[in-house]
């Protein structure tokens, strides 16, 4: 059974790892598969950017305790294969928009919604480049003298 909320939040998280988080009895059973959430920010907290200061020290702690000490160790993820690299991507901290799931063993994860947000900016984009492309051949002197002449462009 999960408990999903229907709106959305800003929020910082990471693949669930059993090593790194803990797994007991009462885990649920699928949680391997899914983004553990660290911390949701309200708006204003959004706006004041202190979810920087957020991402830093978790990067510093994950630095500090696992990385450091470890660098001949690739950690091993139970489902993904690449989790070391992912592990190792700058990216891989960042603020996200999510909607909070909470799973049959009371565990908060979460189903990031920021993909759509990007998939519309590039489909923009490619609009906004056409249409930019369109007024540029618009304003070419050939093509407004042709206009002109014939009332077609």
């Amino acid at each position: 059974m999960t408990n999903t909320r229907s709106s959305l939040q800003l929020g910082i998280c990471e693949i669930f790892h059993p090593k790194l988080h803990g797994f007991t009895n009462n885990s649920s059973p699928n949680i391997c598969t899914q983004y553990i959430i660290h911390y949701t920010f309200f708006l204003s907290e959004f706006w004041d950017m202190s979810y920087e200061e957020c991402i830093q020290d978790l990067l510093e702690y994950y630095h500090s305790n696992f990385y450091y000490h470890r660098r001949d160790t690739i950690i091993y993820h139970p489902i993904i294969r690449n989790y070391n690299h992912i592990l190792n991507n700058v990216n891989h901290y960042k603020l996200d928009i999510i909607q909070v799931i909470e799973l049959s063993g009371n565990e908060q994860v979460a189903c990031i919604k920021t993909i759509w947000l990007k998939l519309l900016q590039r489909k923009w984009k490619k609009i906004y480049k056409e249409r930019m492309k369109k007024i540029k051949r618009l304003k070419n002197l050939y093509i407004l003298q042709r206009r002109e002449l014939t009332g077609q462009s």
